[in-house]
């Protein structure tokens, strides 16, 4: 019926509101480490990916038709859309760690355990520790680790006069996608019952 579909819709929290995540970027070795610069960029991923992981495949036979034999794991790349304030401290960060990886007076690579970090991605629930629903009880019910991640790339910056997307208060803001990849992920299923908090 469907009354019984939509209870099993609401079950375990109700569908999961995209909206609602966090993502974890510490600082690497080579700026520093620390997790200041986690808890600005947790505040300020105005879009991100969970990362994805799929198969590199070879033709196989014995006997019969060819199939597909799964042999090395491929991890997808990691997107997050940071929103830029006036000061540009974020694109800074960036222009700073992509020069602290290869230098342009030298361009010699630095070593990878100095440039790379792990990127946490939470998904985040309505349902506390002990399992009561509520607005005000929010907490990590999902978690991606992105192991050993260092930024590949950044989407172009446009300068333009006008730029649809109006803040609440009527102005507009800038904002810049950066791609990260890593050599693998670990995920972390909590049961929604019981998820677990966010590290502080």
């Amino acid at each position: 019926t469907l009354n019984q579909a939509w209870s099993k819709i609401t079950d375990y929290g109700g569908p999961m509101r995209p909206n609602r995540y966090a993502v974890m970027i510490p600082s690497p070795k080579l700026l520093g480490g620390g997790a200041t610069a986690s808890r600005e960029f947790a505040y300020l991923a105005e879009v991100a990916s969970l990362p994805g992981r799929g198969w590199a495949s070879i033709d196989y036979r014995y006997y019969g038709p060819k199939q597909l034999m799964p042999l090395l794991s491929e991890y997808n790349q990691f997107d997050v859309t940071i929103i830029l304030r006036d000061l540009m401290l974020e694109k800074e960060y960036f222009d700073t760690w992509f020069e602290a990886m290869q230098p342009g007076n030298t361009y010699n690579m630095r070593y990878k355990d100095d440039y790379s970090v792990d990127i946490k991605v939470f998904t985040m629930s309505q349902i506390n520790v002990s399992g009561e629903p509520g607005v005000n009880n929010i907490s990590a019910s999902y978690s991606v680790t992105l192991q050993k991640a260092w930024p590949a790339g950044t989407a172009l910056h446009l300068l333009q006069s006008l730029v649809v997307a109006p803040m609440p208060y009527g102005d507009y803001y800038a904002k810049k996608a950066f791609i990260f990849t890593g050599q693998g992920h670990g995920v972390l299923v909590q049961t929604l019952s019981f998820p677990a908090r966010l590290p502080t």
